[in-house]
């Protein structure tokens, strides 16, 4: 809507950035390193993105930039800190995406991941002609 109101045609780098919030909402504490080797806490990226399009736009404010991080915002208000102040859930998928695309065995998290149940030892056992052995695990 604001994109209509805005008279924008393209809202790719809207999107871009809305996603770009929302992982820096979920990974708020981890080290980004940027351009030139410049090191912040992830929760600060949409913000510094959005100064570095103003310093190549001559100082203008990208809109496109600040629109995707106000509606990734609301995005996020909605969808995690209302229903955990125990407001209601505003968003909800429909029913007929579930059926196009059932879900998993696992339990789903906030954003979609999935975290799988722990296999049985019998889930183990190799079903093709070769034992290939369980091999060594790397980096410890």
């Amino acid at each position: 809507i604001i994109g209509w109101l805005l008279d924008f045609i393209l809202l790719n780098q809207s999107l871009l950035m809305s996603i770009i919030y929302l992982w820096s909402q979920q990974y708020r504490d981890s080290i980004v390193t940027f351009i030139f080797g410049l090191r912040f806490k992830g929760v600060y990226f949409p913000w510094v993105l959005l100064a570095f399009d103003a310093l190549q736009m001559g100082g203008a404010l990208p809109w496109h930039t600040l629109i995707g991080i106000v509606t990734g915002h609301i995005y996020y208000f909605l969808q995690e800190l209302y229903p955990a102040s125990g407001g209601p859930r505003l968003l909800n998928t429909p029913q007929w995406l579930y059926q196009q695309f059932p879900p998993t065995n696992g339990i789903r998290t906030s954003f979609g991941t999935t975290v799988l149940p722990p296999r049985n030892s019998s889930e183990n056992q190799p079903t093709s002609a070769h034992r290939w052995g369980r091999g060594q695990r790397l980096g410890t």
